[in-house]
């Protein structure tokens, strides 16, 4: 994983918990070294309460770059910049969204008039590209970052990442969001803005999602691809 506020960051405790509680990664991470790459390999027998898709398997593999090595102070002085630089952030997204909601609502009345232009898959999903961003498109086993704005045929939010002030990670093509979401994404590169909507059957289906979305509901989404990692 590239080095900023997505890459993973632990601080070594004092003291290992011990028994069911004690952390294998943290462990080893106790005795590495700067540029340091290490294989761990878990027994998923010996993971407490390990997620049910990862129950079937034998064994997980983590592969363990070491890139910083800080001291207390460092870290704390790093832990502050990040805070600060992701505060900026959130402000910043969240000054948007007055701009987002009227562009939804502007191109929501064109879809539905027939006036907006957009493509289909074979899966029933129509998208219009806002505008491009660069390089290639996303693909399966990317880990992407996503600012969007949700809502019904009818106009109604339901969820939106402006107003957290904070986008979304996910890995696309794992089944990790809606169907509809893996397939959209996958059309896009990095920078672009884009509009998906997504038809129930690649949503949340026929019994929806209560409370906040209805059964067979088609959805609309407007999304940024902020960035893409793993390509």
């Amino acid at each position: 994983m590239k080095e900023g506020p997505q890459m993973p960051v632990i601080q070594i405790p004092a003291e290992f918990a011990k028994g069911k509680e004690a952390n294998a990664v943290i462990e080893l991470l106790a005795v590495s070294k700067l540029g340091g790459v290490y294989k761990l390999i878990m027994p998923v027998d010996s993971i407490p309460n390990a997620p049910m898709d990862i129950q079937s398997m034998k064994q997980i593999e983590y592969e363990i770059v070491v890139k910083q090595i800080k001291n207390e102070e460092e870290y704390k002085k790093y832990m502050e910049e990040m805070q600060a630089e992701q505060q900026k952030k959130i402000s910043a997204n969240m000054e948007k969204l007055p701009a987002i909601e009227e562009l939804v609502k502007s191109t929501l009345s064109d879809y539905k008039s027939g006036k907006l232009e957009t493509k289909s898959t074979d899966s029933g999903l129509k998208y219009y590209v806002v505008s491009e961003g660069e390089g290639t498109n996303a693909a399966n086993g990317n880990t992407v970052t996503v600012n969007y704005y949700g809502c019904l045929m009818d106009g109604t939010r339901f969820d939106d990442s402006f107003s957290r002030g904070q986008s979304f990670p996910f890995t696309l093509g794992v089944g990790q969001v809606i169907k509809g979401w893996d397939e959209g994404v996958a059309l896009l590169n990095k920078g672009a803005k884009a509009f998906l909507f997504i038809p129930y059957a690649a949503a949340y289906g026929e019994a929806g999602s209560t409370p906040t979305i209805p059964a067979k509901a088609d959805l609309v989404f407007y999304v940024e691809l902020e960035d893409i990692s793993g390509q």
